[in-house]
């Protein structure tokens, strides 16, 4: 008897399942929020004092640009091993992984003393874009399906909140001794305090048996390694110069074979064999014209506002602190634009909902190529551009999801977000050479019309999401509201 009693545990000895769950959700969701705040403070943090740095290592605002294309490159490389790595060793361990390398890319970032050490400091932050392929796997692993789609939805608020975090903290230190520095420190910090609540949350419990597509990650770096050191030379030898040219070539049929490589391998980086559903197609592309005018004109936009315009003859001459009150309430629209966009696709349809979002995207980029004078228009043009950029954010995904087949969405809209930030990581190296090309003679200051040609660019990519929406197949089921 007395063997059987202590056997046995008591009722109040137990653990409640439901406690035991609303625990876990709790250390997850925190987790995984923080992570996304601090991605979004990060970012916000960066846009701010984007204009001083030049200050620090003594480059134009043409180079600042190739501090953002790093970063974005990284991340499509990244994104999908790190995925990979996810499934095979435990989401959770992977993504502390890569939120600790983000935190210690800020640390040098703030630590930074040439251009050198801040381009390796934003490329090791590409780490932590691996947040939107680990945490839905780690959220489906772990959490019931409803309590799943909430912690997912809250991701996107707190990244957005987060950027409007980074901005008001910067602006409150602009005026501070060293206070582009101590602004990128406190990113690093929250970066690191994010890292530790991972560590406090449940790991994954399902692990694949896959190994990593080494040789598509190798050709995938060469292939964009040699498009963006052609695009690096432009600056010093021009277009036409067989170096320029040399390494362009090399790099788009180095990218070609890799295509041919990856629609050929079992388990492939990237799938781009699931690129050829005519469903798929049309929002993939949109996708990437998404990632151009959403990443592609966020350094111009910022290095054109602090343009001091009695020496250049254009510019804004604002500074941090202005920049950063001029952001915030912009991306607060785009956070309110993204809520609204399931809403307006359930009320006018899913192709009407992609032309108003590119219609405000064009309109907001021809704003700021017509009205770029004051700060009042260009603040008004900023605005129309982040609402369009809200409703595209908001669209993309729910539709490339909708359009793949149930067992292939997680990797379909994985590529999507790969070609999204492609797209960004592209023109962000693009208009790098375009700012550094077209300078005021004998200054390294950009020309006014270097801007146009940014924003020219941007505005005819998002024009493309018009006839693409009107190729748009029915999804299989309705938009999600947010």
């Amino acid at each position: 008897m007395t063997d059987s009693i202590r056997s046995a545990p008591t009722a109040s000895s137990q653990p409640d399942p439901a406690l035991a769950g609303n625990a876990e959700t709790l250390r997850l969701t925190l987790a995984l929020v923080m992570v996304a705040l601090s991605l979004g403070f990060g970012s916000g943090t960066f846009l701010a004092v984007l204009p001083d740095l030049s200050k620090f290592v003594g480059v134009s605002a043409g180079q600042l640009n190739w501090l953002t294309s790093a970063q974005l490159l990284c991340t499509v490389v990244a994104v999908p091993i790190v995925g990979r790595l996810g499934d095979m060793f435990g989401h959770r361990r992977i993504l502390f992984l890569a939120v600790a390398m983000t935190a210690i890319g800020g640390v040098l970032l703030a630590l930074a003393t040439s251009f050198a050490a801040m381009l390796i400091g934003r490329a090791m932050q590409g780490a932590i874009g691996s947040l939107f392929a680990l945490g839905p796997a780690l959220v489906r692993d772990r959490l019931p399906t409803t309590r799943g789609h909430t912690v997912i939805t809250a991701l996107a608020g707190s990244l957005l909140f987060g950027a409007v975090l980074g901005l008001l903290s910067a602006a409150s230190l602009s005026k501070a001794e060293h206070g582009t520095q101590t602004a990128l420190a406190i990113s690093a910090v929250v970066y690191a305090t994010a890292a530790a609540l991972v560590l406090a949350a449940p790991e994954s419990v399902v692990r694949a048996r896959r190994s990593v597509d080494v040789p598509g990650a190798i050709l995938l770096v060469v292939g964009l390694g040699c498009v963006v050191l052609g695009l690096s030379r432009v600056e010093v030898s021009g277009w036409a110069a067989p170096s320029t040219a040399g390494f362009l070539i090399a790099g788009l049929l180095v990218v070609a074979g890799w295509v041919r490589f990856e629609a050929s391998t079992r388990h492939p980086l990237i799938d781009v064999r699931a690129m050829a559903n005519r469903r798929v197609l049309p929002p993939a592309v949109i996708a990437f014209a998404f990632g151009v005018a959403q990443y592609g004109a966020q350094t111009a936009a910022v290095t054109f506002m602090a343009s001091p315009a009695d020496k250049l003859g254009y510019g804004l001459s604002m500074s941090i602190r202005d920049i950063a009150q001029l952001l915030a309430p912009c991306v607060i629209v785009g956070f309110i634009a993204a809520l609204c966009a399931a809403r307006l696709a359930a009320f006018v349809g899913e192709r009407v909902a992609f032309v108003v979002g590119s219609v405000l995207l064009v309109l907001g980029f021809a704003s700021m190529i017509a009205f770029h004078e004051s700060k009042t228009s260009f603040a008004l043009a900023l605005t129309v551009q982040f609402a369009g950029q809200g409703i595209a954010q908001a669209m993309w995904p729910a539709v490339l999801s909708a359009a793949a087949e149930p067992t292939e969405r997680g990797a379909i809209t994985s590529v999507g977000q790969s070609l999204e930030t492609l797209g960004g990581g592209l023109s962000t190296a693009l208009f790098a050479t375009i700012l550094s090309s077209l300078v005021i003679t004998g200054t390294d200051a950009p020309t006014v019309g270097a801007y146009v040609w940014v924003w020219l660019i941007c505005g005819g990519i998002s024009a493309t999401i018009v006839p693409l929406a009107y190729v748009l197949r029915p999804s299989r089921r309705t938009v999600p509201r947010l």
